[in-house]
């Protein structure tokens, strides 16, 4: 049917800057694979999302060809682990949470595009950290019950809002 549906891989694919066209099962990484620049994936596993951590590492499983081979999880520190590590359910968190980690990881690795999944509790943005976010391409997906837009409000070129299926 020509109706959007709401699978985790549109929602993702959403917050890459990609439409799916009709039916998203239709969208492979062999047609779209040369147009498309490897992202950098940030989870938020801080205490908030511990509810919520499984079907974000299912979002992101669902999107593997899409991202760079490491995918970072933050709370107050970026963790980077493997691909094998996520689909394993490899979880390291300090349990509070802060994007600072995060825009400094941006920084020193020069990262041109991502995509941050969290509920949005992260700390204000400074000035600075607003426009490094703002200089990207920057996706943004908000996952939980109680999730919240205002801590990252204007710092992403896209915004969605994963919901659980099924």
């Amino acid at each position: 049917m020509p109706l959007p549906s709401r699978d985790r891989r549109s929602v993702v694919m959403r917050s890459l800057g990609f439409e799916p066209l009709l039916q998203t099962h239709e969208i492979t990484a062999t047609t779209q694979r040369g147009s498309i620049r490897p992202t950098t994936m940030y989870i938020d596993v801080s205490g908030s999302m511990e509810a919520v951590i499984p079907s974000a590492y299912g979002a992101v499983v669902d999107c593997l060809h899409f991202l760079e081979p490491t995918i970072c999880l933050f709370s107050t520190k970026v963790a980077e682990v493997s691909l094998y590590e996520l689909k394993s359910g490899v979880c390291r968190s300090t349990g509070g949470t802060d994007i600072s980690c995060v825009v400094d990881h941006i920084r020193k690795h020069r990262v041109e595009q991502a995509v941050i999944i969290t509920d949005g509790w992260v700390g204000a943005l400074s000035p600075s950290q607003r426009d490094t976010l703002c200089a990207m391409h920057l996706g943004i997906a908000y996952q939980g019950a109680n999730h919240q837009r205002l801590d990252l409000k204007t710092a992403a070129a896209h915004e969605t809002t994963l919901v659980e299926v099924g």
